[in-house]
């Protein structure tokens, strides 16, 4: 996986028994790989540790659910290690900005996901993406609204596209945000 740029590893676990014994092999664990930052915190019943040793970032996050401990642990390089980088392939509307982006490989397929923030009105925005994905050979298979928003689903040869779009409310009701996950 990738978030702006910055390739990461995570997995997800269950372990049987307590979550103060995780936390401590955690601990230990670190303690004798030499003189890292750690960091830990907690949110509600959620546990979380933090080490930063020769440019990457280890966390474990964690959680007691009965008898077992769920959680997961995240490896990266430290952000001062890596650029980040908000390009893609896909068509940009004017007035926007890429807000995110992530990049996946899960079992063998790629996928990206943008968050899209746009000054234009919703409806606006939507027929940009319409007419720019329909001239780029995607083609249209569903598309629902409530209003507010909408979500388009396209489809070219083997890659799927689905394209959700809300108008912001209130002082913001001019302003939208798009979100664009492409399964390629």
């Amino acid at each position: 996986m990738a978030v702006n740029n910055i390739p990461m590893s995570v997995r997800l676990f269950s372990y049987s028994g307590e979550k103060k014994e995780l936390e401590k092999y955690y601990l230990s664990e670190w303690k004798m790989k030499g003189h890292g930052k750690l960091r830990q915190r907690n949110v509600g019943d959620l546990k979380i540790l933090s080490y930063e040793l020769d440019g990457f970032l280890y966390s474990v996050q964690f959680s007691q659910k009965g008898d077992v401990v769920d959680g997961k642990l995240v490896v990266s390089p430290t952000p001062l290690n890596y650029k980040s980088d908000m390009n893609s392939s896909l068509p940009l509307a004017p007035k926007s900005r890429v807000a995110n982006k992530v990049e996946t490989i899960e079992t063998g397929r790629r996928s990206e996901t943008l968050t899209v923030d746009s000054k234009l009105p919703w409806k606006q925005l939507e027929a940009y993406y319409l007419d720019q994905l329909t001239n780029d050979s995607w083609v249209k298979y569903s598309r629902s609204e409530n209003g507010a928003g909408s979500v388009t689903s396209f489809q070219r040869e083997g890659e799927l596209l689905q394209l959700t779009i809300k108008g912001l409310q209130g002082r913001n009701s001019s302003f939208s945000q798009a979100l664009i996950h492409w399964l390629k």
